[in-house]
């Protein structure tokens, strides 16, 4: 599937990138949440 304008694949790839780091932090985050929420009980 090809996007029509620049613009939207700048947009996508950028996306892309932020949902690549935002996952990688968050899968960090959310085992040390874990472990504090456990903590917690």
């Amino acid at each position: 599937m090809r996007l029509p304008c620049p613009e939207t694949s700048i947009i996508k790839r950028f996306w892309d990138k932020i949902i690549l780091v935002w996952s990688q932090l968050n899968f960090r985050n959310l085992s040390n949440y874990l472990t504090s929420f456990i903590k917690l009980f």
